[in-house]
């Protein structure tokens, strides 16, 4: 699956992910943990019962993370990577009937209108060469009072998701930033 023309920097970068989905989980799961910890206290508010989509998933590290800390409380999680060996990876895991593995790109996500109560991108931000699109995707699919939650890592020097939509407000800083928008309400969350 291919999809450079969502790409502004001329070029698709899932093969990169396809090369290195075996080791993926032995090189980054460390660090990916250590940023999970900052999703926690907001992620439990919302997370009961929830339909959650993990955009640029990987190999599904988040879904790990929530399930060895007994806070799988969702309905359904839906992984989302234009990586199908990351998918691959996912796929050969252990993982219960409510995961749903999706080869596909932020930038048009194949799910319906307001089918999503939470949206979760950890640290694949800098990644998105549609950032504006998928932006607004993620809108799309969240449903009103939905939580979305981008992270980009700082060295990355991505433009952050609050440029093209004010909804998205910077509450913290741990390796990445992160930024939470809560779809069609007057209240933010509170930085932590």
């Amino acid at each position: 699956m291919s999809n450079p023309a969502l790409d502004q920097t001329g070029g698709d970068d899932a093969w990169r992910y396809d090369a290195t989905a075996s080791s993926y989980d032995e090189l980054y799961r460390v660090e990916q943990y250590s940023k999970y910890g900052v999703l926690v206290a907001l992620l439990t508010r919302y997370m009961d019962s929830a339909t959650l989509l993990d955009a640029g998933c990987g190999t599904g590290l988040l879904v790990e993370y929530l399930a060895e800390r007994g806070l799988d409380r969702y309905a359904r999680y839906i992984c989302l990577d234009p990586s199908v060996g990351m998918i691959s990876r996912l796929s050969e895991k252990p993982v219960d009937y409510r995961v749903i593995p999706v080869v596909g790109y932020a930038e048009e996500i194949p799910l319906r209108d307001s089918s999503i109560d939470i949206v979760v991108s950890v640290t694949a931000w800098s990644n998105i060469g549609g950032k504006r699109e998928a932006t607004r995707e993620f809108k799309r699919v969240t449903g009103r009072g939905g939580l979305i939650i981008v992270s980009s890592h700082v060295k990355h020097h991505s433009t952050p998701p609050a440029l093209f939509d004010a909804c998205f407000k910077k509450i913290a800083e741990h390796i990445d930033e992160f930024y939470v928008c809560v779809k069609n309400s007057a209240t933010q969350p509170e930085t932590f």
